[in-house]
């Protein structure tokens, strides 16, 4: 088995190993603004026009500090992400991001900043967008994400040292 199968797979199993111990939580004893105060989600992201010569698929975890009576809780989230294209799976990404969720409702905007090495690049991205829970558990997002990359390596005469890409992304997911 590759290498890299192998670190998806365990990077996969041990995400639901975590969402599976809160989502476990009987809640006996605690009234309910007590047992929302966690909120561990699992999703898939995809930038729509990040096209360098591939399409990137991203899978994270996010673990939310909700509070109901708070307006704005801070949220981390962590992934993998790997590039599909017609030659084959091409680089990996790892994003991390910092969020504030704006919101008492089901539905919240999000702002966020993060820092994603995408093979041998590093892109630190901003986040502007709305998110909205659906079913206590559905969670569907949709964010204007500005990319800046720091290239490695020679650049060409006249290329940007940060070069910035717009984009706009969708994700689904599950709420635990």
């Amino acid at each position: 088995m590759n290498r890299y199968f192998r670190y998806i797979l365990f990077f996969c199993l041990f995400a639901f190993a975590i969402g599976f111990s809160y989502s476990q939580d009987s809640g006996s004893g605690n009234d309910f603004a007590k047992k929302n105060d966690k909120g561990f989600s699992a999703y898939i992201d995809y930038p729509v026009f990040y096209k360098d010569f591939t399409s990137l698929f991203l899978f994270n975890v996010e673990m939310a500090l909700i509070k109901r009576d708070r307006l704005i809780n801070p949220a981390f989230s962590i992934g993998f992400g790997m590039g599909f294209s017609k030659y084959g799976v091409g680089p990996y990404a790892v994003p991390i991001e910092f969020k504030l969720l704006y919101g008492k409702s089901n539905n919240k905007i999000e702002t966020g900043l993060g820092i994603m090495p995408i093979g041998a690049d590093v892109a630190i991205n901003a986040r502007f967008g709305f998110r909205m829970y659906l079913f206590e558990h559905l969670l569907l997002r949709l964010a204007y994400t500005p990319y800046f990359i720091v290239p490695y390596g020679d650049r060409e005469q006249d290329e940007p040292y940060i070069e910035i890409k717009s984009d706009l992304s969708i994700g689904i997911g599950y709420r635990f």
